[in-house]
């Protein structure tokens, strides 16, 4: 079933694999692009930090424990203690597991970089794709108090009254 679900048919009758984007090298987004590879499709992850730097410590679940168990968990990290009921990893911790297993799939990360856009297909051969930029902290915040500020000048300007021509008192 993998293959028939990351497979698309072309125009010439050839199989080509699906192509997917995940915003987000958190543990939830490496966890998707890790399942994405594992089903057959070729995966890219962009991440705005250039680091790991979060430094929660997180409590598991049994099955949860045994997942990132099945990815490799014990063998990047042979110290961890899987058994008791004291299961706990860092999100770090997390975070470099599943990278590696990811990276170990074939998959692309590129850390530093946000989505400023996506581009429809142009045609029917074509894909969707992203337009990406350097990330730049509290550049999102600026861009949107500049368009907030532009959207009510315009406003502003559009319910002002109009003044008529002609002189007063007359």
């Amino acid at each position: 079933a993998a293959e028939e679900t990351a497979a698309t048919k072309s125009a010439d009758n050839s199989f080509g694999v699906n192509e997917i984007l995940v915003c987000g090298a958190g543990p939830v987004g490496l966890r998707a692009a890790v399942e994405l590879a594992l089903l057959g499709f070729r995966v890219t992850v962009i991440e705005k930090r250039p680091n790991f730097s979060r430094a929660n410590i997180l409590t598991f679940w049994d099955e949860t424990m045994s997942d990132m168990l099945a990815l490799g968990a014990k063998s990047y990290f042979p110290d961890l203690k899987p058994t008791g009921n004291q299961k706990v990893l860092g999100t770090r911790q997390i975070q470099v597991c599943l990278l590696k297993t990811f990276l170990l799939f074939g998959g692309a990360v590129h850390y530093g970089k946000e989505i400023c856009g996506l581009v429809p297909p142009c045609d029917e051969a074509s894909k969707w794709s992203a337009k990406f930029r350097p990330y730049g902290k509290h550049r999102r915040a600026a861009e949107t108090d500049a368009q907030a500020k532009r959207s009510a000048e315009r406003e502003s300007s559009e319910t002002a009254p109009k003044e008529q021509g002609g002189t007063e008192g007359t």
